[in-house]
Formats: structure tokens, sequence, C-alpha cells
């Protein structure tokens, strides 16, 4: 699952950007040309699928960022039992 700020902060370089500046980033970056910023979201999570399968080179380290958490191995808490 890609949180919405992750998937602004791999396009933008910021988790903070509004709709309307995605989908001008997503041409800009991959010449990408979205109807709306669901199509541009959409062009977005396949480049995200695509850096973390190693078929697109990442160009920044927002990008890294992103991709270094999304494959990050979970945390597992553990409870602990009354007395210890």
């Amino acid at each position: 699952v890609v949180a919405p700020a992750s998937l602004k902060k791999f396009i933008v370089g910021s988790g903070q950007t509004e709709k309307c500046i995605i989908v001008r980033e997503v041409y800009k970056r991959w010449e990408v040309e979205a109807a709306d910023d669901n199509q541009a979201d959409a062009a977005g999570l396949a480049y995200v699928v695509a850096a973390i399968t190693g078929k697109y080179e990442m160009v920044n380290n927002a990008q890294r960022e992103v991709v270094a958490k999304l494959t990050a191995a979970p945390v597992v808490k553990m409870k602990r039992r009354k007395g210890e």
C-alpha cells in the first residue's frame, strides 16, 4: 500500500502537494499525459512499482526514501506480559 503522501513525495519530492501539481509533474517527469489526478496517480504508482522491481532508475533522494520505506521489513511489536 502506498500512502497518498508517499506517492506525492515520489512524484514531486514533497508529500504536501496539490493534486493539480501532480498532473503537471507526471507529464514533466515521464511525459505521461494524464486526463485527471486519478490517471496521474496511477502513472506515479506504476513508476513506484517499476522502481521497486528495478525497471526504473530513481533520480532523486525523495524517490529513494519512498522506495526504501515501502520495501523495509515491517517492525513487529511484542506485547509484554504482566510482570515482565
